[in-house]
C-alpha cells in the first residue's frame, strides 16, 4: 500500500549524522517508554538530523535525536523545533517530542540552546572534504514517546521519507557535544553511550514527507 504523506517540505537543507553507540542506556529508554521494536545487538545506531526549511511562509529549523530499532525503524527520542508555535503544534496535533530551543545550523555544523544555555552542538572542521554521494531515499516507522499517546496501551507511530543527493563527509575531525543533558532522558543516554561518528552527510535541498501520527493495529 501506498504511503500517504500529509506534509511535504522542499527545498530543505538537512544535516545528518550517524553514530554508533553502547546500546544498554538506549534499551533502557527504549523499554521505558514501551517501543515495541528492540535492538538485540550491544551497539546501536543513533541518527541526529538537523534541518532548515520554511513552512507556512516561516523559517524553521530542527534537530531530532534518533535510535534505529530495526530495519527501516527508529524510535524519536527528542527533538527541538525554532518556532514555538510549530513544536507545540508537533506536540498538541501529532504527538510528537518537539520542544522549542534556539538552533544556529550550517552544513558543518548545528548548535542547539534553550534560554542562553548550550545544550547540544555537533561541529565539522572545515578541513573536511566531501568523500562521496548518494542519492537514496531514507524511508522510515518511527516510533514515539509513551507519554504522548492517545492510550497508554498502544504504541503509536509515524512514516516519513527523506529524499535528495547526499553528499558524505569525511569524519576525522567531527565532534558531537551534549552540555548540559538536565531533565533531557535522550541528551543524557546520548552523553552515557559514548558514541562514535560514522557518518556526516548533506542534502542541500531534500524533500521531506511525513505522514499522520498513526497506532500501531
Amino acid at each position: 500500500m501506498t504511503e500517504k504523506y500529509m506534509t511535504v517540505i522542499e527545498p530543505v537543507l538537512e544535516v545528518s549524522v550517524q553514530m554508533t553507540a553502547q546500546a544498554a542506556p538506549w534499551l533502557a529508554l527504549l523499554r521505558a517508554n514501551d517501543v515495541p521494536v528492540l535492538p538485540t545487538t550491544e551497539t546501536v545506531e543513533l541518527m541526529l538530523s538537523g534541518v532548515e526549511g520554511r513552512y507556512w511562509g516561516m523559517t524553521f529549523r530542527e534537530l531530532s535525536i534518533s535510535v534505529m530499532v530495526g530495519q527501516g525503524t527508529s524510535y524519536l527520542a527528542h527533538a527541538y523545533n525554532s518556532v514555538r508555535p510549530f513544536a507545540w503544534a508537533e506536540r498538541r496535533f501529532f504527538r510528537t517530542p518537539y520542544y522549542y530551543a534556539d538552533i544556529d545550523l550550517i552544513q558543518r555544523g548545528v548548535h542547539v540552546q534553550q534560554a542562553g544555555k548550550s545544550l547540544l552542538q555537533l561541529s565539522l572542521d572545515a578541513s573536511a572534504r566531501v568523500n562521496d554521494e548518494k542519492n537514496e531515499p531514507d524511508v522510515l516507522k518511527i516510533y514515539l514517546p509513551r507519554d504522548l499517546r492517545k492510550s497508554d496501551a498502544v504504541a503509536h507511530y509515524f512514516s516519513a521519507k527523506l529524499e535528495g543527493q547526499a553528499q558524505y563527509y569525511d569524519t576525522a575531525y567531527a565532534q558531537v557535544s551534549v552540555f548540559d543533558a538536565t531533565g533531557i532522558a535522550a541528551l543524557d543516554c546520548l552523553s552515557q553511550s559514548q558514541p562514535e561518528i560514522t557518518a556526516w552527510y548533506v542534502r542541500e535541498r531534500a524533500k521531506h514527507s511525513k505522514s499522520a501520527t498513526q497506532q500501531d493495529q
